[in-house]
């Protein structure tokens, strides 16, 4: 990743990428996309007038791509392959904008430190510590679905 790709916000990444995809005539990419930005925008400006983080935008994300995986595997038991291939599809489209996972030993033996120098306690006092631990080192990475069973298992262990 270049450096003016990574000072690029997503919102203005998936802009980008949308124009590209509508001017190539992808309509799945570019329905996709707009998709997924109208919904964030338009959740960005519930609260004020304003275009969505990128922590807005990868929660939607995380989202939009859960319901794609809901989606496939209910056409692949009702024998529509066609269409569960396009969910398929547009999970991997969405994918590409989403950080790096986190593997769970990476973020069990991030804690375990944390737990062991005593910068986070141990039993239910320590999970927001944890917690705000994880979001300070992973940031965009960070997915609370996944980390935060990991933290409580770790504090209450």
């Amino acid at each position: 990743m270049t450096t003016e790709a990574a000072e690029t916000s997503l919102h203005d990444r998936i802009k980008t990428d949308i124009d590209t995809a509508f001017r190539a005539g992808d309509k799945a990419t570019t329905g996709s996309l707009k998709s997924l930005l109208g919904d964030a925008v338009r959740d960005a400006r519930k609260k004020e007038v304003r275009l969505p983080t990128d922590i807005e935008i990868i929660a939607l994300l995380r989202k939009f791509v859960a319901n794609a995986q809901v989606r496939a595997a209910s056409y692949e038991k009702n024998g529509r392959t066609a269409e569960a291939g396009k969910e398929r599809a547009e999970i991997t489209l969405l994918s590409t904008y989403l950080p790096p996972e986190i593997s769970a030993d990476d973020v069990r033996a991030f804690l375990e430190g944390l737990k062991a120098s005593g910068t986070i306690p141990a039993g239910p006092k320590g999970l927001g510590d944890a917690v705000k631990a994880l979001k300070e080192k992973y940031g965009n990475s960070f997915d609370g679905n996944t980390m935060t069973p990991i933290a409580k298992e770790v504090v209450s262990g």
